[in-house]
């Protein structure tokens, strides 16, 4: 889908950088020789006033005709007969212009542009006295030369343009597309990866309903279908919660309802609800937490209750899947500086030091967790670290000596209002 659009883009945003290119060169161009033969019209106006007519009024035709001038001033009769010229360094002597010549005739200095083999002129037509008509020759050679190098730079430049032009255009596609074509990666992922983890177990509900409606059987038989059949619903909507909470983890943080929040306590509540899973497993638990009130009170934290619950809730969930029968898991929360700090650290041999980077990643299972079909669906990591980034904090992992840690750093108060809010509200 991408592809396709990738390459209609690089054309039109191409087409548009050349047309560009194009523009700026015939700008420059008709810029450049509007400048150079205004600047010679200029001159040749101030040539004709300071030159030619200073004698042209005194009669001083004979000095004229041995004055070798740099332009080519001449005289026309009403008929558009050469009847005088200046000795000049031109070597040009154009043909009447009899339309320039009329509007001479009325009053008005008119101008043209003539070409000869030599190169270019500009040629003017002004009215004298007594019915006769003036023109002056001037040379271009600004123009011509202008000309000869923006040719030369066009032959030379252009081709390098256009390959830039080119290139830039699918390095600006491509950039502006990867976060489009992020997206639609990410969802074509998630699409696939909710259809996998929902078909499971709605099969397993589907085929244990089949299987219990094949016969008649004992209330006890059927009461085994439907406990059966709700612990696996209770699976779907615990992964439809942990899907709800990633489904836009990669773009945007989650909205938060902050108050403050006992963060011992909170670990406590969350403990006690796992504590017969862990004894279950023989597994040593040591929560530091449990240390007193003072604890309590600095332990407070300015969080979303509910999504820091779930936080915890999966680490620990997580601990106790990974850790072995007569393993030990140890709990801790502390404030460092300004931030709170929760930790918890699991013995852990089937983890390997190379899969730590991809723990986070939605929908991974360690090759440990697949070998003995561990349950899980591999979100609950990396829902953690949406909720701990989406609080403005950090989740980190280490893996030494056989013990699993994690830590979350997480900023203990934000700036804003958001607790007066809260405080308010309950006010009322």
């Amino acid at each position: 889908m991408i592809d396709p659009a990738e390459k209609k883009l690089s054309i039109i945003f191409l087409s548009t950088m050349i047309g560009l290119i194009f523009a700026i060169f015939i700008t420059v161009y008709l810029f450049m020789d509007y400048r150079l033969t205004n600047s010679v019209r200029n001159h040749l106006i101030e040539a004709i006033e300071t030159e030619f007519m200073p004698h042209y009024r005194n009669d001083d035709f004979d000095v004229l005709s041995k004055i070798v001038e740099d332009e080519l001033f001449q005289i026309l009769n009403d008929k558009g007969e050469v009847v005088f010229t200046v000795k000049s360094s031109v070597d040009f002597s154009p043909e009447l212009n009899r339309s320039l010549f009329n509007a001479a005739s009325k009053g008005s200095q008119v101008f043209e542009t003539a070409i000869s083999k030599n190169g270019h002129y500009l040629v003017t037509y002004y009215p004298l006295d007594r019915g006769f008509i003036g023109r002056a020759v001037h040379p271009i050679e600004p123009r011509t030369v202008f000309r000869k190098n923006f040719v030369m730079l066009m032959i030379f430049a252009l081709p390098l343009l256009l390959l830039l032009a080119y290139f830039s255009s699918r390095y600006m596609v491509s950039q502006s597309l990867k976060p489009l074509a992020n997206v639609l990666k990410y969802q074509e992922v998630f699409s696939s990866s909710v259809s996998h983890e929902l078909n499971s177990p709605m099969t397993s509900i589907k085929g244990s309903l089949e299987v219990a409606l094949r016969r008649d059987r004992s209330p006890q038989e059927y009461q085994g279908f439907i406990i059966s059949a709700l612990k696996k619903i209770d699976d779907i909507i615990d992964l439809l919660s942990n899907l709800s909470l990633m489904a836009t983890s990669k773009f945007k943080p989650l909205d938060l309802y902050r108050e403050r929040v006992n963060m011992a306590e909170l670990v406590e509540k969350v403990v006690d609800e796992y504590e017969p899973y862990i004894y279950a497993k023989s597994i040593n638990l040591n929560l530091p937490v449990q240390a007193g009130n003072s604890c309590k009170e600095e332990t407070r934290l300015e969080c979303d209750a509910t999504l820091m619950s779930k936080a915890v809730e999966n680490l620990l969930d997580n601990a106790v899947k990974y850790t072995p029968a007569g393993g030990t898991i140890e709990l801790s929360c502390r404030n460092d500086g300004n931030q709170f700090v929760f930790t918890i650290a699991n013995s852990c041999e089937d983890v390997g030091r190379g899969e730590l980077k991809s723990l986070f990643d939605p929908f991974y299972r360690g090759k440990s967790a697949v070998e003995q079909n561990r349950e899980g669906r591999g979100l609950g990591l990396h829902v953690v670290q949406h909720i701990v980034f989406s609080h403005g904090g950090t989740l980190s992992s280490r893996l030494e000596k056989g013990i699993l840690s994690f830590s979350m750093r997480i900023p203990r108060a934000t700036h804003g209002n958001s607790l007066q809010t809260i405080a308010s509200s309950a006010a009322r």
